[in-house]
Formats: structure tokens, C-alpha cells, sequence
């Protein structure tokens, strides 16, 4: 783009699967709900809580940008 930060959005996109892989050991949607049913209670909560952790885990990744700490 115009600002020239491809390379750290990449580098920022790959910490963010690591991470996340770390956490959760996988990023298939079909392996993290692996045994839960489709459409059930317990399958959404899961859910939102995978999409809390990644929420926790972008913002900490901007954060550390905004402070100039590349990893």
C-alpha cells in the first residue's frame, strides 16, 4: 500500500496464527469445535471464546506495534 507496511502486516498476521496456535493448537474451525454439535449452546459459547482470545491476541500484537516492539 502507500504507507509500505505490507512486510509488517505479514509479520504481524503470522504472530497472530502462532499465537494463537500456541493457545489453542489448532486454527480449523472444524478441529477447535471437533465434538461439538452444530447449532448447540455449548458450540456457541466455545465459539465466542475463540473469538474473545483472538480478539485479546490482536489487540496485544497492535498494541506491541504502537510501542515499536517488533517480535
Amino acid at each position: 500500500n502507500s504507507f509500505g507496511n505490507e512486510n509488517i502486516a505479514r509479520m504481524k498476521a503470522k504472530e497472530l496464527v502462532q499465537r494463537f496456535m500456541e493457545t489453542h493448537k489448532a486454527t480449523c474451525c472444524r478441529v477447535l469445535t471437533k465434538g461439538l454439535e452444530m447449532g448447540s449452546a455449548e458450540r456457541k459459547s466455545h465459539c465466542s471464546n475463540m473469538v474473545d482470545s483472538c480478539e485479546i491476541l490482536v489487540k496485544d500484537l497492535l498494541n506491541s506495534e504502537k510501542s515499536g516492539i517488533l517480535k
